[in-house]
């Protein structure tokens, strides 16, 4: 049996037992690679250990550890909260602002930004009878609008992994393409949904539920943690921005 098929088959049952079990499929790979690394293909620890991607490591464990605590601490609720003041009383615009929020999450490496912005949406959408499901489609393609940015998780991963094979990456359209297709998908959903009943909180009652506090325009008080939180999301998005355009030139 070749290596190739061992591989293959090995990848599966890692799918097959990862969703059978509750078991992390990172710890399951790195029980795959030992396995097959070192009892089937005779290999050093240093040679299967070779193509772990540290970087890539790093750079999941540093995005998601920090935008989990902005998640924890409403530090990106704030964010949603200063969107809200910033429209005003246009509350037709919210959808796009969510869109337009979770294409910069992600786009800044916020892996999970739909799990982030999609309950503050939905609940926005429910209090205010918009179209539900038209905001959840707008939230997802954001989603996929920023998803392959340069700077994102994505867009790094596919760029890094065309340089090491030898191939030229393209960074600006491998953004600029998904980018295109899902915000024209994106205003062709809200032609289509945004005059239709959908699912509207009609359970209840006629009208909108009572605007919070910083919807009607009060000063949104920020806590000791979301003050260097955000300060901390700013200055990773703008290190992360100039660094790329130094390196790049």
């Amino acid at each position: 049996m070749s290596a190739e098929l061992i591989c293959s088959i090995v990848l599966g049952l890692m799918f097959v037992i990862g969703t059978w079990r509750d078991i992390n499929m990172g710890l399951l790979g790195f029980i795959a690679a030992a396995g097959v690394g070192g009892l089937v293909l005779h290999q050093a620890p240093e040679d299967f250990l070779a193509g772990f991607p540290v970087d890539l490591f790093l750079t999941l464990v540093g995005l998601t550890y920090l935008f989990g605590f902005a998640q924890n601490n409403g530090a990106i609720e704030v964010i949603v909260r200063w969107c809200v003041k910033l429209v005003g009383g246009r509350i037709g615009l919210m959808p796009w602002i969510f869109f337009a929020l979770t294409a910069v999450l992600i786009s800044l490496g916020a892996l999970f930004a739909v799990a982030i912005i999609a309950p503050l949406a939905l609940s926005f959408a429910r209090r205010h009878r918009i179209n539900q499901f038209m905001v959840g489609l707008l939230v997802v393609h954001g989603a996929l609008a920023g998803a392959f940015s340069p700077i994102s998780v994505y867009g790094i991963f596919i760029n890094d992994y065309l340089t090491k094979n030898g191939l030229t990456p393209a960074p600006l359209t491998l953004f600029l393409a998904p980018f295109v297709f899902n915000t024209v998908f994106a205003v062709v959903v809200w032609f289509v949904l945004r005059r239709r009943p959908g699912l509207r909180a009609e359970a209840d009652g006629a009208h909108p539920h009572p605007e919070s506090e910083s919807e009607r325009g009060t000063t949104i008080r920020l806590t000791r943690s979301q003050i260097p939180t955000l300060i901390g999301l700013i200055a990773m998005a703008l290190s992360v921005i100039i660094f790329s355009w130094m390196w790049a030139w």
